[in-house]
């Protein structure tokens, strides 16, 4: 799943836990930032359960929503809103 944090997190270590509350969920596997969104990225095998658009899950402290759609623009209808 993919895994998106708040404006300003640090991007989480690669084979970080994911949790959901106190347990243990998932791992993330690769990360990277989203320079068109501006907001830090992970890739994570996550539980099925946990597997809806807007769950929060935490990872390495910070938390992170379940993206099931893409979390980018590409026709620019946010900016024109």
């Amino acid at each position: 799943m993919l895994l998106e944090f708040a404006q300003g997190a640090e991007l989480p270590a690669m084979g970080a836990a994911v949790l959901a509350g106190s347990e243990d969920v998932g791992k993330v596997t690769s990360t990277a930032y989203g320079h068109t969104i501006d907001r830090a990225l992970a890739m994570a095998y996550v539980s099925a359960a946990l597997a809806s658009e807007g769950q929060t899950v935490v990872v390495g402290g910070a938390s992170a929503k379940i993206r099931v759609t893409a979390p980018y623009d590409p026709k620019s209808l946010r900016a024109r809103s």
